[in-house]
């Protein structure tokens, strides 16, 4: 079952008599509708930064202090925190 906002899941996790299983899906964000398409225009030289950051979220797993499990959650891993600035 998909949800369309964090609300409505979290009002099916308090019903639901099974376990709840989240899928979280990966891949390169891809937005659906494009500047241009809204009648913004960016100069070519504007485009592009000369550098970029990827966030790899599960090479950074953490597997201590998980939370506790319910009948309807089982942690085996979070997401770790990072901070930082980079260029």
């Amino acid at each position: 079952m998909l949800f369309k906002t964090c609300k409505k899941l979290h009002r099916h996790q308090k019903i639901c008599i099974g376990v709840t299983k989240k899928d979280f899906k990966g891949g390169i964000y891809r937005p659906e509708t494009k500047l241009e398409d809204e009648g913004i225009v960016v100069d070519e030289e504007d485009r592009y930064h000369p550098y970029r950051i990827t966030y790899d979220f599960e090479a950074y797993l953490d597997r201590q202090n998980l939370p506790s499990d319910t009948e309807k959650l089982q942690s085996d891993s979070k997401p770790a925190r990072l901070h930082g600035k980079y260029n």
